[in-house]
């Protein structure tokens, strides 16, 4: 049976997507928070190979498609006898894959790794996005992550043509808008950039996912960092802004800076407030805003910005609101992924609730709490 390669990372709404690995790791690897792919080189791949791979990820799809009645219903005593008959371990990830899109995944997506495909020459990224068309016409979303400066390097046409071909949805880790910012984190890119970048995939008819991380900046850029972040991505509208918080990874430049003094962390509840800030300054805006992965604190953010601002805002405030000990610990609570909403701390068990207040009444405030939390968020990246 025929195999196709993936990657590690994808966005957390691709969890049931396709994955297909077209570059291998990031192409800049010199972000100052991101450790996803240090130590390991850049490389696109032959075409050859990726097209033999979408035509590998088809055959399978048909295998498992012919074990399925009129009504779509999937004979799953034939679909586990031919996994378990598969020789090795990477035939059975991949046919669990495929399975996965098409049982749970409602055969709608595919997206295309590693970390910035749009570095890719349009006419070989072309041949790619027509080929997956080509076999698999089922699906509603052909995907990709889009460094900004990649993106601007792409002509109107040339995104007007990859839309055109199927490529609809692109993920771009902006992470702030804000220029001293980006110069913190070493992005690569400036703001002008990436509202270049966020107008042209609007001309082009491209859904844009946009990621702003709250706390990257530091203390010192908390309220430029909102405020800059805003007022670019309310001149894009984009679909969607996907929080993204910022968690120091231990053996990152930002871990060093912050331990030399050049940076200083922020608290859970700081990055808490300058996302409120930010979410505040959108007014206007038009957007879908949603927490959609584990590493943030708040998962209820979410909602169109023009009809959920106010409600989005009124969340935030009543987690600022809770007293100390309460807010301790929600906040230890969500970070050891007992509870997601501070209103389910009367569900934990008592052997949850002691460890956690023992905890609290062991760890002193600033930053050893800060510290210990940390222990725990940082596992999420």
């Amino acid at each position: 049976m025929n195999t196709f390669e993936t990657g590690t990372y994808r966005p957390p709404m691709h969890s049931f997507s396709l994955l297909l690995r077209v570059t291998e790791n990031c192409p800049w690897n010199k972000c100052n928070f991101c450790m996803l792919y240090r130590g390991y080189q850049f490389k696109t791949r032959p075409l050859e190979d990726v097209l033999n791979d979408i035509d590998s990820m088809a055959s399978i799809k048909e295998r498992i498609l012919s074990h399925t009645d009129s009504e779509g219903n999937f004979d799953m005593p034939a679909i586990n006898q031919e996994y378990f008959s598969l020789r090795t371990d990477k035939e059975r990830e991949c046919y669990a894959m495929v399975f996965n899109w098409a049982a749970n995944g409602n055969m709608e997506a595919i997206f295309l790794q590693d970390g910035n495909t749009m570095v890719l020459r349009t006419d070989k990224l072309l041949k790619i996005v027509e080929r997956i068309k080509e076999k698999f016409p089922e699906l509603n979303i052909i995907a990709s992550y889009g460094r900004a400066d990649s993106l601007c390097s792409k002509s109107p046409d040339e995104l007007k043509a990859l839309k055109n071909a199927g490529l609809n949805m692109i993920h771009s880790g902006f992470e702030t808008c804000c220029n001293e910012t980006l110069n913190v984190i070493n992005k690569g890119f400036t703001a002008e950039q990436e509202l270049e970048a966020g107008l042209k995939l609007k001309d082009a008819g491209i859904t844009i996912n946009l990621f702003y991380m709250p706390g990257n900046g530091g203390e010192a850029l908390t309220e430029k960092n909102a405020a800059d972040s805003a007022r670019v991505m309310k001149k894009i509208n984009p679909e969607y802004i996907r929080i993204r918080t910022f968690m120091m990874k231990e053996g990152s430049p930002l871990y060093a800076m912050n331990s030399a003094g050049t940076f200083r962390n922020m608290t859970e509840d700081g990055k808490v407030k300058e996302l409120r800030s930010f979410i505040d300054m959108l007014d206007g805006c038009t957007s879908y805003v949603i927490s959609d992965h584990i590493i943030n604190l708040l998962p209820y953010v979410e909602g169109y910005i023009d009809k959920s601002r106010k409600g989005i805002l009124d969340y935030i405030d009543e987690y600022l609101a809770l007293d100390s000990t309460d807010k301790k610990r929600f906040q230890l609570a969500r970070r050891i992924y007992y509870i997601n909403h501070w209103n389910d701390l009367d569900s934990l068990n008592a052997s949850q609730l002691s460890n956690i207040d023992y905890m609290i009444k062991n760890v002193p405030d600033g930053a050893p709490w800060e510290k210990l939390i940390l222990s725990y968020a940082s596992k999420l990246i």
